[in-house]
Formats: structure tokens, C-alpha cells, sequence
């Protein structure tokens, strides 16, 4: 009776099968401004990748413009959840296991949140969470340039990036324009307080299983 997507590749290969197709990217339980817009312990740039084993290898396919930009400026690596093997044993990588508890203890330490992916049907269904993650700690995000991500972003000033020289050059201008960054991560907080945030998605859901169910109230 109706289809519930996470992406616009996945709404467009299954709206030939149904005309009743709503796309709900997944949300994040709360925003932490606070948090994500507070002071770090220090004054190392880090940036952050949040994952699991499966997409490891995502991260490592950039390993050479990240091990280039760590070794060029006084910057740091989190990498959350990371099975990989480009960044093991490096002074300045910290590799944490995942956990809600660490999430929300790390995410709040980075200045920039990344997502590199390839261009494939898989990574085309893929539903961006990440990015929503990191700008729901109001940080900017540098990800590959896929619908979901570009529609997530909204032309809210987040980065893109597909060649080794592009994935250097985003983070050298976060870097090198903190100010900057730091306004793009203040309306990634609005942007998921206006459309990533349970609050607002559980009536959507609630208004299409009334539909399905001829629910009147």
C-alpha cells in the first residue's frame, strides 16, 4: 500500500513499482548543541569518521590525502568503530571501539565529520546517517558527493569531495577557515531540528499507517 525509503536512489528504483512512496532518511533521537558547538580540550583540529567494520574500507580509500593532511598540520584522526588496516598504529589516530557512550563522548571533540564513499548502487541506497550524525553535534561534514548526501546537506555550506586532491583540499579549508565551518555546523543543528529529529518524523510515519489502516483519528 505504500513504500517507506531513506534515499532518493531508493525512492526512484521503487517508484516503478508503487505511486505511494515517501522517503524518511533516518533520524537521530535528539540534537546536542550544546555539546557540539562547545569547547574541546585542546586546540587540535580533528576530524571524525563514525562506522563499523563493513565500511571500513571506505575510510581507507582515502588514506592517502588524510595520512598527507595529518602529517602537514597539527590535526588529529577519530575513528569510531573503524576495522580497517591504512590507519593502525599512528600517533595521531585515535581508534575507538563504538558505543553510544563513546559517540556521544567523541563526536562533541571533532571540528569536521566525514563520509567517503564510492559511486555504486550500494553506496547510492545508502541513507547518509553519518552525515546526519555529525551535523546533529553541529559540525560541518565533508562527504562524496551521492544524492543523499547532497540532498541532506541542503546547500548548507558542507563539503563534497570524490578525488584525493579534493578530499585534501576540503580539509584544508576547513582548517584553514575555522570561523567559517563553525556557522555551517550552527545550521546543520537547525537543518536536523527541522527535518532529522524523531519528533518530526514519528507523524509522518503515524499519518501513512493511518492511511494505509483508513485511521481516522
Amino acid at each position: 500500500d505504500h513504500i517507506i525509503t531513506g534515499s532518493p536512489y531508493l525512492t526512484s528504483f521503487v517508484s516503478t513499482l508503487s505511486s505511494n512512496v515517501s522517503e524518511i532518511p533516518t533520524c537521530v533521537l535528539s540534537i546536542n548543541e550544546n555539546i557540539g558547538l562547545g569547547k574541546r580540550n585542546d586546540n587540535i583540529f580533528t576530524v571524525g569518521w563514525i562506522g563499523s567494520g563493513s565500511t571500513s574500507k571506505y575510510i581507507d580509500q582515502i588514506a592517502r590525502p588524510l595520512k598527507e593532511f595529518l602529517y602537514n598540520h597539527s590535526s588529529r584522526l577519530i575513528l569510531i568503530g573503524y576495522r580497517g588496516s591504512a590507519f593502525q598504529n599512528l600517533h595521531n589516530v585515535q581508534l575507538i571501539d563504538w558505543s553510544d557512550n563513546n559517540e556521544h563522548l567523541y563526536l562533541p571533540k571533532i571540528n569536521v565529520g566525514i563520509m567517503p564513499l564510492t559511486d555504486d548502487k550500494w553506496s547510492r541506497g545508502k541513507c547518509g546517517f553519518k552525515l546526519i550524525q555529525y551535523m546533529s553535534y553541529g559540525k560541518p561534514t565533508i562527504s562524496t558527493p551521492l544524492e543523499a548526501n547532497k540532498k541532506i546537506d541542503g546547500s548548507s555550506g558542507n563539503l563534497f569531495a570524490n578525488s584525493e586532491t579534493e578530499w585534501f583540499d576540503a580539509l584544508l579549508s576547513v582548517y584553514q577557515n575555522g570561523d567559517v565551518y563553525r556557522l555551517v555546523g550552527s545550521i546543520n543543528i537547525n537543518r536536523v531540528a527541522q527535518n532529522y529529529l524523531l519528533d518530526v518524523v514519528v507523524p509522518k510515519y503515524e499519518s501513512i499507517f493511518k492511511n494505509c489502516l483508513n485511521v481516522q483519528n
